[in-house]
C-alpha cells in the first residue's frame, strides 16, 4: 500500500512597516484553503503578524490595525533615555503583548523563529525560545531609529539587516516546502543613498576632512525620514540633533551600515532567496503622502489576492512532494 508523506510547510515573512497588513490577508487565505503551516520565520513587522497568528489572535489584530490613527501611533514612540537610537520600543512591546499574552514560543503552533542581528559580531541570531512579544520587539528594532536591545551578551537589532526574507531560517528548521513572501519597497533596511553617504563619511574621516563629514552626517539624518519604518509617521520631522544627541547612536549606525555593505558585497552568502521553493514578490507603494496606516485595508486585500493567485502553485508543490516521497 502506498502512503503519502505529508510535507512540512514553512513561511518566511518580510517586514514592511505599515504594509505588513498584507501578511494578514495572505495567512487568512491559506487557512481558508486548508494549507497547513508548520513553521514561520519572520523579521521586523512580519514578526507581529506571525506572533498574533500563532497565538490565535489574528482577527483581533486585524481590527486593531484597521482602526489605528495618527495619535495612537505617535503615542507608542518614546524618546526618553534612549541609547543608540532615537526612540525605544517599550510601549510597542506592551501593545504586542496584548495579542500574545505572556505566551512563549514553546507554547504555540506553528513553531516560529524571529530573526535578529548581533551588531557587534555581525551574526544572524534567530529567537525561537522564551517570550514572544519581547522577541518580536527586538526583531522590529531598526538600527539608528530604535534603541538596540541587549539579550544576554549580545546587542540585537532588526534581522532585516542581513535577511530581508528569512527563507534560509525556514529551510534550516527542517521544512520540506519553503514559501517566501517579500513585500518590502526596497531590498535592504538602509537605502542605497544612505550606504553611499556612510562610505563617503568613512573616507572623509580617514583623510581628516571632519567638516565635510559633519555636513554629510546632517544629510544622513535627513535621509532617515525616507526609510520604510517612517511610512507610519507621515508628520515625523527628524533633524541632526536627533542623531548627534543620542548616546551611542553613531556607533550603532556605523556598525549596522558596515554589515549592510558586507551583505551586499557577499550576495551569495546572504542570498536567502535561493532557499525558497516559491518566492512571492509583491511590490507595494510607499505611502507617507497620506498617513499609510489608512492604506491597511488595501494592503490586507492585496495579501488575500496574492494568496489566492498562488494557491494552485502551493498545491502543486505539495502534490509533487507527496508523489516524490511516496512510500510503499
Amino acid at each position: 500500500m502506498n502512503e503519502k508523506r505529508i510535507p512540512k510547510i514553512g513561511l518566511a515573512l518580510s517586514g514592511a512597516s505599515s504594509r505588513s497588513g498584507f501578511h494578514i490577508g495572505f495567512l487568512e487565505v491559506l487557512n481558508e484553503h486548508n494549507i497547513p503551516i508548520d513553521y514561520i520565520a519572520a523579521c521586523s513587522g512580519g514578526t507581529i503578524i506571525a506572533a498574533s497568528y500563532a497565538c490565535g489572535t489574528l482577527p483581533e489584530l486585524k481590527q486593531y490595525l484597521f482602526k489605528l490613527n495618527k495619535d495612537v501611533v505617535f503615542s507608542l514612540l518614546n524618546r526618553n533615555g534612549t541609547k543608540g537610537g532615537i526612540y525605544n520600543l517599550d510601549k510597542v512591546e506592551e501593545q504586542i503583548r496584548k495579542f500574545t499574552g505572556d505566551k512563549k514560543f514553546e507554547e504555540v503552533r506553528p513553531l516560529m523563529g524571529f530573526v535578529t542581528v548581533d551588531i557587534d559580531k555581525g551574526e544572524q541570531v534567530v529567537l525561537s525560545m522564551g517570550d514572544i512579544a519581547h522577541a518580536a520587539r527586538i526583531s522590529c528594532t531598526v538600527p539608528g531609529v530604535f534603541e538596540p536591545v541587549v539579550w544576554g551578551n549580545r546587542t540585537l537589532v532588526d534581522g532585516g539587516l542581513l535577511s530581508i526574507v528569512p527563507c534560509d531560517v525556514v529551510r534550516q528548521a527542517g521544512m520540506d516546502i519553503v514559501i517566501g513572501v517579500n513585500i518590502r519597497a526596497v531590498e535592504h533596511i538602509f537605502l542605497p543613498y544612505q550606504v553611499r553617504i556612510h562610505r563617503a563619511l568613512k573616507t572623509l574621516k580617514k583623510v581628516f576632512l571632519v567638516s565635510y563629514a559633519e555636513r554629510l552626517w546632517s544629510t544622513m539624518a535627513k535621509s532617515f525620514e525616507q526609510m520604510d519604518i517612517f511610512d507610519f509617521f507621515a508628520d515625523v520631522n527628524l533633524n541632526e540633533s536627533d542623531f548627534s544627541n543620542r548616546q551611542g547612536l553613531f556607533s550603532v549606525l556605523g556598525k549596522s551600515l558596515d554589515l549592510a555593505i558586507a551583505a551586499q558585497n557577499k550576495k551569495d552568502k546572504y542570498d536567502v532567496f535561493k532557499d525558497s521553493d516559491l518566492l512571492i514578490r509583491h511590490e507595494m507603494k510607499r505611502g507617507r503622502q497620506s498617513y499609510a496606516v489608512e492604506q491597511m485595508q488595501q494592503n490586507y486585500e492585496e495579501g488575500r489576492k496574492a494568496a489566492l493567485e498562488n494557491i494552485p502553485q502551493i498545491r502543486k508543490l505539495i502534490t509533487n512532494y507527496e508523489q516524490t516521497h511516496e512510500s510503499k
